[in-house]
């Protein structure tokens, strides 16, 4: 017993993730998500993120990691981008990875990254919606870590509509690894991160490109 005991308590001090050696169900994810609610932020790193994306300036001690793609051109395709952000749809497709929203992200803030890595283990990532603004030619919905992640900081996703109509999305990170283990698994998690955002930004242009066919096809019927 006493083994077990400081078993646990070693895992407790290096903030073991959750990890599954199959592909969590969405009933399991979902479980995540709602009992997540008591956990706290295990940084205090909010609005950092934001206020990168606003101004370029990012704190000492936090690495940035962006990613960014031009979704499409025009105000329909803008709102069909907003409004999977405004969904909670902030990747799809993409077979190693997801995030899974509780609700839509200004209604209920907790959420989990689901990620596979290096294929083998899935790991679920809370997190808790942090900001949330919507509207006519700019959105940005950002979301910051909680206890039990690998990381401390923020990520968020940024949606733009340029003065020539381009519909540019971004996705950038601000974080650092969260206790020991989380400093010691950064080098590793840096690639998986960089690929993390890149298939989300990705995302938001596979869902206008496919959208935009199904448009062609209604026009040619």
């Amino acid at each position: 017993m006493a083994a077990v005991l400081a078993i646990l308590a070693l895992g407790s001090s290096l903030n073991i993730p959750a990890l599954r050696v199959t592909r969590p169900s969405a009933a399991e994810v979902d479980e995540f998500v709602r009992r997540q609610g008591s956990k706290g932020f295990n940084s205090r790193a909010q609005g950092h993120v934001v206020n990168y994306l606003h101004t370029g300036e990012r704190p000492a001690g936090l690495q940035l990691c962006e990613r960014s793609a031009v979704v499409g051109r025009g105000q329909q395709a803008y709102d069909r981008a907003r409004n999977a952000l405004a969904n909670g749809e902030l990747i799809s497709g993409v077979p190693w990875a997801t995030i899974c929203l509780g609700g839509k992200p200004a209604e209920a803030p907790d959420l989990a990254t689901v990620v596979q890595c290096y294929r083998s283990v899935w790991c679920l990532n809370p997190c808790r919606v942090t900001y949330a603004a919507l509207g006519t030619t700019h959105s940005t919905v950002a979301y910051a870590t909680l206890n039990g992640h690998l990381l401390e900081g923020e990520e968020a996703f940024d949606l733009r509509m340029a003065l020539d109509g381009r519909v540019h999305v971004r996705v950038a990170s601000l974080s650092k690894g969260s206790g020991v283990l989380g400093t010691l698994a950064t080098p590793f998690i840096a690639p998986i991160r960089r690929a993390f955002l890149a298939a989300a930004a990705q995302s938001f242009v596979s869902r206008e490109v496919a959208a935009q066919r199904l448009i062609l096809g209604e026009e040619i019927a």
